[in-house]
């Protein structure tokens, strides 16, 4: 492995081990309602609508080293704004826009670095291998964090913005020998950009793919968001008495990176056995179904469940890096990587708006989450009945281009 593969694997790991989020949740409602923590989440998700296409242009045409770079600096001041914004309105939502600048600034340009660098080394026909193995570690580093973030909670919640804090800049550290590929950067503005990367869709393979990023964004990220506040529900506990649930949540965040590792390291395996586009709607398939089983059941067997939902993200993330990086020019990657992951995360922000409109109630209460949630299976089941319709324009998918 080259250097500038090896700074972006210390990078992910790092990145990867998101100590603040088995207890974001528990944070944010300390002070504010359900209603109120799921349109802030909105904030996030609206936000990146409006900087993931030119934080992909700006990866392809300025260079994926410096993209990073400017991701991780963002995401030390995110956190240093959740510390600052303890229960303030205002500045948790400038947390939350700063927040998802810093994954905009990284989604698809990690990928598309990798990407980059094999091809240069004409080893791309590898990439979902080394994504695999990227995802396992990853996922591994996540493991520990949850195990941390869950333990330095039951101290203070804001311990955990403060060591998070630490390890972004880790990450700027991390990046200090990377360098960029030989392969060509893009000298276009932003418009042409996006409409030559559009043009993929013509490929059916590039359209059912983009249109599996779009929904994935939705179903991947529904139980996770109400993971938390479940876990909650089923111990009987409120805010006012959370002693064991965030070392409980930081648990069960371990438990989830566990099988994640497992999920990204098999997933290639998975696709050639039973095919890629079954692996990917069977994972879409069982967010679903773990929804619906939140909706009508309050029990501790849903949470040993739960653990099945980091199986869509481990393993669609490997699967959908290996369809698109070898169909698309270097010089797009990053932003056709972006505007999937814009016009998905857009649609979820709009969802998480719609299910904080009919939320009613604290964390805590008898019920307040049945009726979002009914919401949530609705929506995730229709994406995914979308995707499996259409499945006969790539029946035949493999993970290398035809």
């Amino acid at each position: 492995m080259n250097p500038s593969l090896r700074s972006l694997h210390r990078w992910r790991v790092i990145r990867g081990s998101f100590l603040w989020f088995p207890i974001s949740f528990l944070y944010l409602s300390r002070h504010l309602d359900i209603g109120t923590v799921l349109e802030l989440e909105a904030v996030y998700y609206l936000a990146v609508v409006a900087i993931e296409v030119p934080s992909g242009w700006i990866s392809d045409r300025a260079g994926r080293v410096r993209t990073l770079r400017m991701s991780s600096l963002l995401m030390a001041a995110a956190l240093g704004l959740f510390l600052l914004g303890d229960g303030d309105v205002a500045v948790l939502t400038a947390a939350q826009i700063t927040l998802a600048a810093a994954f905009a600034f990284s989604s698809g340009t990690d990928i598309a670095f990798h990407a980059d660098h094999l091809e240069t080394e004409g080893t791309l026909s590898e990439l979902g291998d080394r994504e695999a193995r990227f995802g396992r570690d990853s996922s591994l580093a996540r493991l520990v964090g949850s195990l941390a973030g869950g333990s330095l909670a039951l101290i203070d919640l804001r311990l955990v913005y403060a060591i998070a804090l630490i390890l972004a800049l880790l990450e700027f550290v991390a990046l200090g020998p990377a360098r960029e590929s030989t392969q060509e950067q893009s000298t276009q503005s932003l418009l042409p950009q996006v409409m030559e990367s559009l043009r993929h869709l013509r490929n059916p393979v590039l359209g059912w793919t983009f249109a599996y990023m779009v929904v994935q964004l939705t179903t991947e990220h529904l139980p996770a968001q109400f993971t938390q506040p479940y876990l909650t529900e089923v111990l009987g506990a409120d805010t006012a008495d959370l002693a064991a649930t965030p070392f409980l949540s930081g648990l069960m965040g371990a438990l989830l990176a566990l099988v994640a590792a497992w999920g990204a390291a098999r997933s290639v395996v998975f696709a050639r056995r039973l095919g890629t586009v079954t692996v990917l709607l069977g994972v879409g398939v069982i967010e679903v179904v773990l929804l619906a089983a939140m909706a009508v059941v309050v029990h501790p067997i849903i949470i040993v469940l739960l653990l099945a939902r980091t199986l869509q993200p481990s393993m669609g993330n490997v699967l959908v890096a290996s369809i698109v990086a070898p169909r698309v020019d270097a010089r797009l990657r990053a932003t056709h990587l972006s505007v999937a992951s814009l016009v998905g995360r857009g649609g979820y922000g709009l969802v998480l708006l719609g299910l904080g409109k009919v939320a009613d109630g604290s964390l805590g209460d008898p019920g307040a989450l049945r009726t979002p949630l009914l919401v949530a299976t609705l929506t995730g089941a229709i994406g995914v009945a979308a995707l499996a319709l259409t499945r006969g324009a790539v029946e035949d998918l493999e993970t290398e281009p035809s």
